[in-house]
């Protein structure tokens, strides 16, 4: 078998695209393009628009001229909780020009990341950046998401939690109430002004998580020194290992994964994580991921043309016609 998939990682920093080659048994990956280009996130997830052209626009420049990708897969944020309207719009906007592949499919970034990170075996990834989400499977058919309930009601131990923890802490440190930390109140009135200004920034913009989770490296600069910044990142760590463990399913191989840009956060955060699952899951083995959630993306796209994508994977099959109709996987 011969010809091209590609897979789509879709963030709110942007779109990044991979060419590979179908083989026999599975794909060579050849190329990747990033469209750098913030994708507006709203109260309905991802701006379907600015998604369709960053993925034609990547889509031009990989594919080899004459070529019609034999399937596609989307890995974007928020996917598992997107609205039908929504996800019908996104469906329009990718198949509206340029070369239609079979299939194209959407589903969670968290299940490119599991695949990247672990195949198709079974065991738990967790997914830290602005938000935070884990994705378990035993192998053999049954999965289990936790979390990922988005910056306003859950995604503890993400970047957003973290940035609005320190963000309380350099609060309180302004009115003078326990808890506060006066060095997280400096790194605050340093990245966004005075506390009034953090009010606009946040009230005024759709992407708040996105506002509260630039705050995070700043709650990880100060953790050397500052013991309130520390301990913020010694309890995501544990927030995010309690996901991890939430989402293992019953019977699921003892393999798991951490991802994510906020597992940059450093020791306090990655250490109290792997502190937590030895405590309550002394058998389970924190790998180091094998690919990114872009490898898992061509995975997934590579066993579709093949018909063998992991059983009971959430995927969703964007017909052209932009009706998106669940694929049982």
């Amino acid at each position: 078998m011969t010809g091209y998939v590609l897979g789509f990682d879709i963030g709110g920093t942007g779109v990044r695209g991979a060419l590979a080659r179908i083989t026999a048994r599975g794909a060579e990956h050849l190329t990747t393009r990033t469209d750098p280009t913030p994708i507006r996130m709203g109260p309905d997830g991802v701006d379907p628009a600015e998604v369709g052209r960053a993925v034609t626009a990547v889509t031009a420049a990989l594919l080899p001229s004459g070529h019609t990708p034999a399937a596609l897969v989307l890995g974007c944020t928020g996917a598992a909780l997107l609205g039908s309207g929504l996800r019908r719009q996104l469906a329009a906007a990718v198949t509206a020009d340029g070369p239609r592949p079979a299939p194209v499919l959407l589903c969670s970034d968290v299940l490119t990341s599991h695949i990247g990170a672990l195949g198709s075996g079974g065991g738990a990834v967790v997914a830290a950046g602005t938000g935070a989400i884990a994705l378990g499977s035993d192998g053999r058919g049954a999965w289990r998401r936790a979390d990922g309930w988005g910056t306003l009601l859950g995604d503890s131990g993400g970047g957003a939690w973290v940035g609005r923890t320190g963000i309380d802490a350099a609060l309180r440190a302004e009115d003078g109430r326990p808890g506060g930390s006066p060095a997280l109140l400096r790194a605050l009135v340093a990245r966004y002004g005075s506390p009034a200004d953090l009010v606009h920034a946040v009230t005024s913009r759709a992407d708040r998580g996105a506002v509260l989770a630039a705050f995070a490296p700043d709650v990880a600069a100060a953790a050397a020194d500052d013991p309130v910044a520390y301990r913020i990142l010694r309890t995501a760590g544990r927030h995010l290992a309690d996901t991890l463990l939430a989402a293992l399913p019953p019977g699921a191989p003892p393999r798991a994964a951490a991802v994510g840009n906020l597992l940059h956060a450093g020791p306090p955060l990655t250490t109290a994580l792997a502190d937590r699952l030895t405590a309550r899951a002394p058998d389970l083995r924190l790998l180091t991921p094998a690919g990114t959630s872009l490898d898992g993306a061509i995975t997934l796209a590579a066993a579709a043309v093949h018909q063998a994508l992991p059983p009971g994977a959430d995927l969703e099959r964007l017909t052209p016609a932009g009706h998106p109709t669940t694929q049982a996987a």
